[in-house]
């Protein structure tokens, strides 16, 4: 499934984060060198995001990897539920044998109960959410402030917001 638009948001500028961006025709932004240490991944998604007015935002951070069909999945659910929020799984790669990150697995709303959210994994990620623009812009973004946590934070203010949130396997 393509994408419609592809931006690569470069906190830690190097040569071959621009040859891959252009490689995939994608907008690179890359932050100044005296930016390049603080940015974090809350910082560059609300970045990337900022380039994107309507529709839907689907975040990968360059360490991970989608499953070829992910956004096929992922744009299925938006289109059959009209989704505001959707949550994926990764893949992780062992020697060639390709298996569900055990980080990730189906989403649970409870989990993100103030007395567990920091025990239990949620299966979010920054790297398996979609999301509406308007709905992303609802609740601020990611919060920047945040040094770790921050897709959470963003599933449980979504959530909170009364977005209904859906997973795609």
């Amino acid at each position: 499934y393509p994408a419609a638009t592809i931006i690569v948001v470069d906190d830690v500028p190097t040569e071959s984060s621009r040859e891959v961006a252009d490689r995939f025709g994608a907008q690179y932004i890359s932050y100044p060198p005296e930016l390049a240490d603080t940015p974090g991944p809350a910082r560059s998604r609300n970045r990337g995001a900022q380039e994107i007015h309507a529709g839907y935002v689907a975040f990968l951070d360059d360490d991970d990897e989608w499953s070829p069909t992910y956004l096929e999945r992922v744009a299925s659910i938006i289109e059959t539920e009209n989704a505001p929020v959707v949550i994926g799984h990764l893949i992780q790669d062992h020697d060639g044998a390709r298996s569900p990150h055990p980080r990730h697995q189906p989403f649970d709303l409870s989990l993100l109960a103030a007395d567990n959210v920091a025990w239990f994994s949620t299966g979010v990620s920054g790297s398996n959410f979609s999301v509406s623009v308007q709905a992303f812009k609802d609740v601020g973004g990611y919060d920047a402030t945040l040094s770790m946590s921050e897709d959470w934070d963003l599933a449980a203010r979504l959530a909170t917001a009364q977005y209904v949130v859906s997973y795609a396997e």
